[in-house]
């Protein structure tokens, strides 16, 4: 194993932790060695996979259905999806890609289950309801998930494209939407008490 000051490597921009002694990286409970950077990502993504991926894949029998188990992508490419699910209730679920933590971490899905779509024109808002994060590799997916299955039913690809994140906080997102359907500038902003409700429209004037 080379010393720890040869080809070393830096905290990876979306691991927050700190250098110690021996060249070992120390964020949450988990050491790495920082000369052995592949076994670091490779560590560190199959960890954040459990962790931040475990809601979607507790609720999905991989063996029943050709959703992606997927997997922590270290950058994302600021793509979007709306996926009209023709399930229990048919709703449309539209997801971003972005970091984990909006503007840091690993690139998930962020998610929002849309019942009445995401709106093509200024001046009409839609509830937005968040759920949980999806790995990456689901923006492509379309299909049929079969009875007895979590979210059973048809999805299909209603409209993706690229966007822009304008701005953010807390509780609210500022995008812009280039898709072929959805154009434009688009706001997500959290309302009400808890963390899940969302409304959804597009900017502009009426």
């Amino acid at each position: 194993m080379p010393s720890p000051d040869k080809g070393r490597v830096t905290c990876p921009p979306w691991a927050e932790g700190e250098v110690g002694a021996a060249g070992i990286l120390i964020f949450s409970r988990y050491k790495f060695c920082v000369s052995c950077p592949v076994v670091l990502i490779f560590e560190y993504r199959r960890k954040f996979n459990l962790m931040t991926l475990a809601k979607y894949q507790s609720k999905r029998k991989f063996q029943k259905t050709s959703e992606p188990k997927g997997e922590i992508k270290i950058r994302g490419r600021q793509r979007f999806v709306v996926q009209k699910h023709q399930a229990k209730n048919l709703h449309f679920d539209f997801r971003l890609e972005l970091p984990d933590k909006i503007d840091k971490g690993p690139a998930v899905l962020k998610s929002w289950a849309v019942p009445k779509g995401v709106p093509a024109n200024a001046g009409i808002k839609h509830l937005a309801v968040a759920v949980e994060d999806h790995p990456v590799d689901y923006i492509n997916f379309k299909g049929v998930i079969p009875p007895g299955n979590y979210g059973a039913g048809k999805v299909e690809i209603w409209d993706k494209g690229k966007f822009k994140l304008v701005d953010f906080g807390k509780n609210f997102l500022k995008l812009e939407l280039a898709g072929k359907k959805l154009k434009g500038e688009y706001i997500l902003t959290r309302f009400g008490q808890g963390k899940k409700n969302w409304l959804i429209f597009k900017a502009g004037i009426i």
